[in-house]
């Protein structure tokens, strides 16, 4: 029997466990149909937000604030109940899109000229105690910068920042595969052992990164353990994995479960 489509959107989004994936890999032993599977749930939900855009389905809810309020002033059997309330404005601001002024000029390792969003902002100056270790993207747009979620569209010369959040993690590295098949490595800057990681909230890395021509992704991993790892021994599982084409998009590397794995993918062109 053929898993149902909660377990493949999990896989399709990066959110599947160990055990999911092994009775993913039980049902479609060929990797192909599994392929398959997923290109369909795609196709189902670009036909979905062709539908209801999230801007128009916003502006839908915010047309009919006054009269879901009115009804409720005057006690009628419509009420906007207080978690409504709550989710209809959510909807309207989900629609928009975080953007953080610049405190800085945005920086490449090349120029070492300063920062895409200031340190201080954010989680930054807390520090984070039970939270799983994390990645925020942000991209330059002009004067400012947005961020980035999980399966974002992002283009080719398009300006990133990387930012992480370690939890309880004392080491880790962060590299990115692409669609090309090349691994990346951002932090540490070298390979050896894996960068001592800062544990007071969310740090940003000290440079930008440039998006190629690469098709189709780009996917960031954070790779974190409670003790020091060779980095050369997580880029030859990361090579491992590249190499096995689409499957890179949503599969994790094949290390030991010591480890914490992140990760945040970025779309790029048509799919």
């Amino acid at each position: 029997m053929k898993p149902g489509n909660i377990l493949l959107e999990k896989y399709r989004l990066g959110e599947i466990t160990e055990e999911e994936m092994r009775m993913l890999e039980e049902a479609y032993a060929d990797r192909n149909e599994l392929e398959n599977e997923i290109e369909k749930l795609e196709a189902s939900d670009a036909e979905i937000l062709e539908m209801y855009k999230p801007a128009d389905f916003a502006r839908s809810i915010e047309a009919r604030l006054p009269e879901i309020e009115k009804a409720d002033d005057k006690g009628s059997n419509v009420h906007a109940f207080p978690l409504f309330k709550a989710l209809r404005y959510s909807a309207i601001a989900a629609a928009a899109v975080l953007v953080i002024v610049l405190g800085f000029t945005f920086n490449t390792p090349a120029t070492n000229t300063g920062n895409l969003v200031e340190a201080s902002q954010g989680l930054a100056t807390e520090r984070i105690k039970g939270l799983k270790p994390s990645l925020k993207i942000y991209r330059r747009t002009g004067d400012a910068a947005e961020i980035l979620a999980n399966r974002d569209a992002a283009a080719e010369k398009d300006l990133l920042q990387i930012e992480y959040i370690a939890g309880s993690f004392k080491y880790g590295v962060i590299f990115s595969i692409d669609g090309r098949g090349t691994v990346t490595l951002h932090f540490p800057t070298y390979s050896g052992v894996a960068a001592e990681l800062d544990n007071n909230g969310a740090i940003l890395l000290p440079y930008a990164y440039e998006l190629d021509d690469a098709p189709d992704f780009e996917r960031f991993f954070f790779i974190t353990g409670g003790s020091g790892f060779d980095v050369d021994e997580v880029l030859d599982a990361a090579y491992e994995l590249a190499s096995r084409g689409k499957s890179a998009r949503r599969e994790f590397l094949e290390i030991s479960d010591s480890y914490y794995q992140a990760t945040i993918l970025l779309k790029k062109g048509a799919e």
